[in-house]
């Protein structure tokens, strides 16, 4: 069991695509996280069966759907979790999202490279730095209630724009 570089290149490339399919799956940020280090580990191990140039996230989300089952059984005294019956609806649900999930990232990609240079940088302090409202707006010579206003704004124009762009529009 040999990782090469490629492998763990295309691994890291959709981990928040597994971490989202995870989560589909399970309901819970926790679960799905436990989840996706469990199939990290089963993905390394057969990195050799792994054939290039076919469908990676395909193959990792069956790899997904088995841990989440193996998950489920760890967890069935807990009278929250779903029966097999339902896990299996819920899985055929999440299979047909997980295809739209490349649209919907390629619009939400752009549509953030239209916003300006300060909302981004807005956006990216929040959401990939996970600052604090607080800390932003001392960095950036803002209120906190300003801040907060900015990203309602942010938000409101991105879910209009995805929407547009998966809608056929270019808004």
């Amino acid at each position: 069991m040999a990782v090469d570089n490629e492998f763990a290149t295309t691994l890291a490339r959709f981990q928040h695509r597994i971490y989202a399919y995870a989560l589909m799956l399970t309901g819970e940020p926790g679960a799905a996280e436990e989840v996706v280090q469990q199939v990290n580990v089963v993905l390394c191990a057969k990195a050799d069966d792994f054939v290039r140039g076919t469908d990676f996230m395909a193959w990792a989300a069956a790899t997904v759907r088995f841990e989440v089952k193996a998950f489920r059984t760890k967890q069935s005294r807990d009278r929250h979790v779903f029966d097999a019956a339902t896990f299996d609806i819920l899985a055929a649900e999440a299979d047909a999202n997980l295809s739209g999930l490349d649209e919907t990232t390629a619009a939400l990609h752009q549509c953030i490279e239209r916003l300006s240079d300060r909302q981004r940088a807005i956006l990216r302090r929040r959401y990939f730095d996970n600052e604090v409202v607080a800390h932003i707006a001392d960095a950036m010579s803002m209120t906190a209630n300003a801040v907060d206003q900015s990203l309602f704004r942010i938000r409101k124009a991105l879910a209009k724009c995805v929407e547009a762009r998966l809608n056929g529009g270019r808004s």
